[in-house]
């Protein structure tokens, strides 16, 4: 077998090689869900091998959460009272580059391939919690961090 996607044959395997190929293939099947596994034996379905290098296979792993994960995260740091618990709720989702580009778009949020994940990390963050904080803080609504600057309504020269 190859990589390449393309239909060559492939040379005869040796019994040992034929059965680890067929272990391996039953476990990716045991996988499968009940409904998929239905669907293949009553002909509406079929099954494709696909070979994928593993360490591609694990990053693609990594960063295959759920649109609707991705979009109560951006709810949950929505609620986030400081940079910082926005911060953490990222990284509780592993902030990978691709799971970033995803939360910057469900923000319609500009993604350039360039941009690193810390950039773009700052641009999540500041979407959804840091510009709420800083317009508390030009009002003065900021909690005890903010006190040092509200107005107290004397003359400060005393």
């Amino acid at each position: 077998m190859t990589t390449s996607g393309k239909n060559e044959k492939a040379a005869p395997l040796p019994n040992q090689k034929a059965v680890q190929l067929l272990q391996e293939l039953a476990k990716q099947l045991a996988r499968l869900p009940a409904s998929d596994i239905e669907a293949v034996i009553s002909g509406a379905a079929r099954i494709r091998v696909v070979v994928e290098d593993t360490k591609a296979g694990q990053k693609r792993a990594s960063d295959s959460i759920a649109d609707s994960e991705l979009v109560a995260l951006v709810e949950e740091m929505r609620q986030c009272k400081t940079r910082q618990a926005a911060i953490s709720a990222l990284e509780r989702v592993g902030s990978t580059k691709t799971i970033l580009a995803r939360v910057s778009r469900l923000l319609d949020l500009p993604v350039q391939k360039t941009s690193s994940a810390e950039m773009m990390a700052e641009k999540v963050i500041e979407a959804t919690v840091g510009f709420r904080l800083r317009s508390a803080a030009v009002e003065g609504r900021n909690d005890a961090s903010n006190n040092a600057i509200q107005p107290t309504g004397e003359d400060a020269s005393g």
